[in-house]
């Protein structure tokens, strides 16, 4: 409809204005304008009604597998180390960290490679594989769904596929590269096989070094290098302390024996024991004996001989000496003494003969041991000029031992960690497999079509608003007296095909009503 504003100075002037209140947005003007533009708000809402019943109809169906994957510690990482203390880290509680980790390794691009085509890596690609490989990885990463259940270690996988058997399929292979690629970050492939390489070469090297070091020791009549220099260390201090023993003895002999001989030459040999006087009776017998024989020889010689004869004065000789000798013993007695060794003094031969011994048997000894001492040490430094030698081999063969347990020791470890892998004992375990379902998550009719008719009323209405908002004609009388600021006193329908001049329009604008006066001062005709 239009605005109709006649010039009608006089009659403006004639009555008051009144200012109305501007139209506020209420549920009758909303219904007001639906009304109005009802046809526009059916035809829009059919339009997008009628779009998305044909696309849900249209809609491929899709199905979906999922599985859940719980996060552990049941054992720790195999970490390859070189030092022989085992690289297990310790197993603690479940951090966010990890879980945050494992669930970057599932949306990994390798992992959807491998679960796109397993055997990617195994064959050579050209350019145009590798660009519909890529397409197909990035669809499947697109299709699939990986989220955190909430306040637990599980992750939910989801996989949307157009048949059920392949969204199994394609989440199986996920699983089955995701757990491939636990066992490679748990143990690197190829550990079992290099220690296994290595223990085996440094088993050869220390083979042939054991044997290096027997050949020494054998020609060298060696067992142990090292205990026999100790043995000969303490064997010469032995025998030095032997020596400072035996030269102290020697000493004190020494000087026993010249003490003993010193007192030896004070000490008498002998002792008298018993002394006794008696005659000379035997003496003087044998005197007077004798005297008879010479007084009986002179007779016997005067009768042969004068008493100057040199046989009798001989003879007169020897009578006067036997008699001088037979006065004297008559006059004195003889004196008996007896005598026996003294005890001290054999005491002191017996003392300095068992000095001399000693002092004998000390200085053979105080040789041999100089003997043994200059033994001791000339083999002392033989060995100590094959300490080099023989540290060498010998250190040698602690570090290919130490190398060899070491490599055989984290060979083992390997092989264990390896075992464990293939019994699918890792650090995440499978809470439910890839389920199999028949039931398709997309489309959902119903909700489809709900969602299509709420979208196609909202559409519907945001049309109509912004017609409503664009419109430039009056629609009803509150509309009128907003814009015109008098009010409306009648309304008229507007009857199609009726023409009115300038004075049948005045005099209807002029018609009396209300208290028998004009009230059309003012006023305004909406045409209908």
């Amino acid at each position: 409809m239009s605005l109709i504003k006649p010039n009608l100075p006089n009659q403006l002037s004639m009555y008051p204005v009144s200012v109305p209140e501007p139209v506020s947005m209420t549920p009758i003007t909303v219904l007001e304008a639906g009304f109005r533009h009802s046809r526009m708000w059916l035809g829009v809402f059919g339009v997008v009604a009628l779009a998305a019943i044909v696309i849900t109809a249209l809609t491929t169906k899709q199905y979906q597998s999922e599985m859940n994957i719980i996060v552990e510690n049941s054992r720790g990482n195999m970490v390859i180390t070189p030092e022989r203390t085992s690289g297990v880290s310790t197993v603690s509680g479940v951090t966010e960290e990890q879980v945050n980790s494992e669930m970057e390794i599932l949306r990994s691009k390798e992992i959807a490679e491998a679960a796109v085509d397993p055997e990617w890596y195994a064959k050579l690609h050209d350019t145009v594989e590798q660009k519909a490989h890529d397409k197909e990885v990035d669809k499947f990463r697109k299709n699939l769904g990986i989220e955190l259940i909430r306040k637990s270690n599980v992750i939910h996988v989801v996989y949307a596929a157009k048949s059920p058997e392949e969204a199994q399929k394609m989440l199986q292979r996920l699983l089955t590269a995701f757990l491939a690629k636990q066992r490679e970050i748990e143990l690197p492939s190829g550990a079992s096989k290099f220690f296994a390489e290595q223990s085996s070469k440094y088993k050869e090297q220390l083979e042939a070094a054991q044997l290096e070091l027997a050949q020494f020791q054998q020609k060298s009549g060696l067992v142990s290098l090292p205990d026999r220099e100790i043995q000969l260390e303490k064997q010469v201090s032995d025998l030095e302390a032997d020596r400072r023993l035996v030269d102290l003895q020697l000493t004190d002999a020494t000087h026993r024996l010249s003490t003993n001989q010193t007192m030896v030459t004070q000490i008498p040999h002998r002792q008298s024991t018993t002394e006794r006087s008696v005659p000379y009776q035997v003496a003087v017998e044998q005197l007077n004996t004798l005297l008879a024989q010479l007084k009986n020889k002179r007779e016997e010689l005067l009768t042969k001989y004068v008493p100057t004869d040199r046989l009798v004065v001989e003879n007169d000789r020897q009578i006067a000496n036997t008699e001088n000798t037979l006065a004297k013993l008559s006059a004195s007695n003889s004196q008996e003494k007896s005598t026996d060794i003294n005890p001290v003094w054999q005491q002191a031969q017996a003392a300095i003969a068992v000095s001399r011994t000693d002092v004998s048997a000390l200085k053979a000894k105080q040789k041999d041991l100089a003997d043994q001492i200059a033994r001791s040490k000339s083999d002392l430094n033989s060995v100590e000029g094959m300490t080099v030698q023989y540290s060498t081999l010998k250190h040698r063969v602690n570090e290919l031992e130490n190398n060899y347990q070491l490599y055989t020791q984290k060979r083992d470890e390997s092989m264990m960690a390896a075992d464990m892998d293939k019994q699918k004992l890792l650090n995440v375990a499978v809470a439910e497999s890839p389920t199999l379902s028949f039931v398709p998550v997309k489309p959902k009719p119903l909700l489809s079509i709900a969602l299509g008719l709420f979208t196609a009323a909202f559409v519907a209405c945001c049309v109509v608003f912004l017609a409503e908002m664009s419109r430039d004609t009056v629609a009803n009388a509150r509309e009128l007296e907003s814009l015109s600021r008098y009010r409306v006193l009648a309304s008229v329908p507007k009857l199609e095909g009726l023409k009115l001049d300038a004075h049948e329009l005045a005099a209807l604008q002029a018609y009396p009503t209300g208290n028998g006066r004009a009230e059309a001062a003012g006023s305004s005709v909406a045409q209908w």
